[in-house]
């Protein structure tokens, strides 16, 4: 017998109108069970989710047997629809990881916070941005996380049963305190609360830092199965693989979370690395040197700079590393870091990568956090420095 594995949902705008079409799927057999279309007004948004989502519960039941119901599946939010949509587009904008779209998304949710000050979601979202900001290394992290701990603060004070909060916890916990066994014990109360694609996320994010790669990648295919648009799952199920050398099908998953957000480029440095650690250098120089250096001029400085090292163009390398350093008086100073040391060890400068490395464990970067993971790294494993610098990592 057939059981319906998916769901899939189409809402499109049109003025103050919005059409959302329902499809309950069997995604093996890619067989329609049921269908329909909501035409609503997006004033009444907020009831509309709570109408569908009682309807695709009851229809869920209908093929998976019985199950009890909620009179009421979504709880309204205290805020007017177009500060919602703000909010929602405000996340839209922080998950594209990158500079810009973060300041913008960052930018929507103060609007939001202007209009609606008990919002717990909007100053949630805040502290998220800047937590994002300071762990890619697009702003030093001390000063990231230093301006978005009023931001979690409030939302703890106005909501504290929100998953979010204990996810955000999760996170000061593990990518400032380096408390792996703090950050679990947060993640274990968000699940407790309402289990979320975020949740499987962020606990796969810290299981990966630690190694532990088929937890990781069993949370990982939850959330897939949750929301399999989510470029953000390709990308950790990309990190997963290219940890463990599987480098062909690590750029498998990197080229869907480019198919699914064209404008994302959280990927694109282990992609690269993935090509030239898979001996395809020339391929992987060309995809550095092919990246565009308008939102990211550092991703291809850094990128470019590997690649002349795997090619043993030494003096172009040392022109890289040049300007590499130059960035670490820059607010990219974090990623900076990272690439240097990513480069001095392929050039062979073991020494001083593990100097750098011991630059980022003292002032504790959680963009330092995976680099025990990276094959790239490997050179440096039998020295007993890098080893005693990995055993202050994590407690490792």
């Amino acid at each position: 017998e057939a059981v319906p594995r998916g769901l899939r949902r189409r809402p499109r705008n049109s003025g103050n109108r919005m059409r959302i079409t329902v499809q309950l799927i069997d995604v093996a057999e890619d067989f329609h069970f049921w269908s329909e279309t909501f035409d609503r007004s997006l004033d009444d948004v907020f009831a509309v989710q709570d109408e569908v989502s009682l309807l695709i519960a009851d229809k869920l039941r209908e093929h998976l047997g019985h199950f009890p119901i909620e009179e009421k599946l979504v709880t309204a939010p205290e805020i007017d629809v177009e500060s919602y949509q703000h909010y929602l587009k405000s996340r839209y904008h922080i998950l594209k990881m990158s500079k810009p779209d973060i300041e913008l998304g960052l930018a929507l949710l103060e609007k939001v916070i202007a209009v609606n000050p008990n919002f717990a979601l909007a100053y949630l979202g805040v502290h998220h941005g800047y937590a994002m900001l300071g762990t890619l290394g697009l702003m030093p992290a001390g000063e990231a996380f230093f301006k978005g701990k009023s931001y979690l603060d409030k939302a703890i004070e106005l909501d504290p049963n929100l998953p979010d909060c204990q996810l955000q916890l999760a996170w000061i916990s593990f990518l400032q305190d380096w408390d792996t066994e703090s950050a679990y014990r947060h993640l274990n109360k968000a699940f407790e609360i309402r289990p979320t694609v975020d949740f499987y996320q962020s606990t796969a994010c810290v299981q990966i830092a630690e190694g532990k790669f088929d937890e990781g990648l069993a949370n990982i295919i939850t959330a897939k199965e949750l929301d399999p648009f989510s470029d953000i799952n390709f990308h950790l199920h990309g990190v997963i693989l290219y940890a463990q050398q599987k480098y062909a099908e690590s750029i498998e998953q990197f080229e869907k979370v480019v198919s699914l957000n064209p404008e994302s480029l959280v990927s694109l440095l282990y992609w690269g690395q993935a090509l030239l650690l898979q001996g395809d250098v020339e391929r992987g120089h060309d995809f550095f040197q092919n990246l565009s250096d308008e939102k990211d001029q550092l991703l291809k400085l850094g990128g470019m700079t590997l690649a002349y090292a795997f090619l043993g163009k030494k003096e172009e390398a040392e022109n890289g590393i040049k300007k590499l350093e130059s960035a670490l008086q820059s607010e990219s100073m974090d990623r900076a870091l990272v690439l240097l040391i990513l480069c001095k060890t392929s050039l062979g400068e073991y020494e001083a990568a593990i100097d750098l490395i011991s630059l980022g464990v003292a002032n504790r970067l959680p963009i330092i956090l995976y680099l025990p993971i990276d094959p790239f790294l490997m050179p440096l494993h039998s020295d007993a420095r890098y080893q005693e610098l990995m055993r202050l990592i994590l407690k490792k």
